[in-house]
């Protein structure tokens, strides 16, 4: 606890002669001892986990944006199988309700949606954007791979704003 205050009035110290590089190392310092007091289930509870690595403790926008990237391309591979176009009919029979295991290994061999769809589709579902041209399909579990899509998406933007703007305040 003593370490986190020394780093807090350190950090605070150089804010006020606006070295703000050092004021940043400081408060990732000071982050790191609030973190090192928690256990590992308490560090995911309070979020101080999630936020250092997807952020860097809002130090470092270009590690939020390698995570957004990230996510996007990994979750557009299933998005294949999980929209369709608008005005399709919904496919009810049990073949096309499987997830095709192929998908996870080959764009090429998912018929349904073309890969650049699938891409945007993600990416106006990690954004909170309404695809004009795709719907998810009404399979349970891509409605909620959708809506955690959307929260993760929402969550990592958020952390990439503010990591910019703690460099861009300097």
């Amino acid at each position: 606890r003593g370490v986190e205050l020394l780093y807090r009035k350190l950090k605070y110290n150089f804010e006020e002669q606006r070295d703000y590089a050092r004021a940043g190392d400081f408060h990732y310092g000071e982050m790191e001892m609030r973190r090192k007091q928690k256990s590992l289930w308490l560090q995911v509870i309070s979020l101080i986990l999630p936020y250092r690595i997807i952020s860097g403790y809002g130090e470092k926008w270009g590690q939020s944006l390698a995570w957004f990237l990230c996510v996007l391309l990994f979750c557009s591979i299933p998005n294949l199988h999980f929209i369709q176009k608008k005005g399709d009919p919904i496919q009810d029979s049990p073949v096309t309700q499987k997830f095709p295991v192929e998908c996870l290994t080959s764009f090429a061999k998912c018929p349904d949606v073309g890969k650049m769809d699938s891409l945007i589709f993600t990416l106006n579902t990690m954004t909170l954007q309404k695809d004009p041209y795709f719907k998810t399909k009404d399979l349970w579990y891509a409605r909620i791979a959708n809506h955690f899509l959307s929260f993760i998406g929402i969550v990592i933007i958020a952390l990439m704003l503010l990591a910019i703007r703690r460099q861009y305040k300097r």
